[in-house]
């Protein structure tokens, strides 16, 4: 969710970059992505209602058979009367306490009992979806991962693509969730294998360094190479990398952490941040900014 929200973001910053040449310091929180997706409970908790823990009212989920079944009818509509008439008049949640919105929610688990006791009566989870969606009550099975990759929708739309895998030869993978043209987005390639794979190939192709400057920037520890990246001597963040025995979670654990740490994290201090609307109008010049920092001070990666 997180990335998301940062994809929409930076195209929104450059949108108005363009328009209006004010650059931005883009934050996104993966707490707050998360949090904000639920749109009710926490919207009630956060204005003194009940705290709401599993499907909210008006949600079940309910095991039909041995396979899981969701059934919805909050929102706007008729969905209640539709649920109510395909229950039958004579049900007990024709009853007048849950005639309301607010009685529904009052008496909430009271109601959810009798629905899924009149959902026990159905001899498959195809038949009780059946009666539900003629009656045009949303409903849906919860499927297992194995029945969502076996699904046909996911074969027409593609939904996963073989890549070339450095260490297992290929993998399978998901395609982008959108099609461009009618036509499925899938990765052309493997995402870096491990962190400063590509760190030469950004600097010297992209940004015009030259090997002797990269050679520089890799030793002082402003940016991330991996071990033997520079000619073979096992650099990482300029410093040689530790030889650790196989098998020593502790060390291994620490290795990981090293090879994985951001030496861009902190090369900005927050004092030193543009104001809004000052961030250079190339991106570039930032990042060059950040490897300057590096290389001038000879510090080694932020953790």
């Amino acid at each position: 969710l997180a990335g998301v929200h940062a994809f929409g973001l930076v195209l929104a910053a450059i949108r108005r970059r363009d328009q209006t040449g004010q650059g931005a310091y883009l934050d996104v929180s993966m707490l707050q992505s998360l949090w904000g997706a639920e749109d009710i409970g926490i919207a009630a908790a956060l204005n003194g209602g009940a705290f709401t823990k599993g499907p909210r009212p008006g949600m079940i989920i309910h095991a039909v058979k041995g396979r899981q079944l969701s059934v919805q009818f909050i929102g706007g509509g008729t969905t209640w009367a539709r649920l109510l008439a395909v229950m039958g008049a004579d049900s007990p949640v024709a009853a007048a306490r849950f005639s309301t919105g607010q009685g529904r929610r009052d008496h909430w688990p009271e109601l959810r009992q009798l629905i899924c006791d009149w959902l026990d009566r159905f001899e498959s989870i195809e038949a009780a979806m059946k009666a539900l969606t003629t009656a045009r009550v949303p409903c849906a099975p919860v499927e297992s991962i194995e029945d969502v990759m076996a699904h046909p929708h996911m074969a027409e739309r593609e939904a996963f693509t073989t890549i070339p895998h450095p260490a297992r030869g290929e993998v399978r993978v998901t395609a982008a969730p959108f099609h461009i043209d009618g036509e499925a987005v899938h990765a052309r390639g493997a995402a870096p294998y491990r962190a400063g794979e590509d760190t030469r190939a950004v600097l010297g192709q992209t940004l015009g360094y030259s090997s002797d400057r990269i050679d520089a920037l890799v030793r002082s520890g402003a940016v991330c190479a991996l071990a033997g990246d520079l000619q073979g001597r096992g650099i990482r963040h300029g410093r040689v990398a530790p030889r650790f025995r196989a098998g020593d979670p502790g060390r291994m654990a620490e290795r990981r952490a090293e090879q994985w740490r951001s030496p861009l994290r902190s090369c900005v201090p927050p004092g030193d941040r543009p104001q809004r609307g000052r961030f250079p109008r190339d991106p570039r010049e930032d990042l060059l900014r950040c490897l300057r920092r590096g290389a001038s001070h000879g510090s080694g990666p932020a953790g």
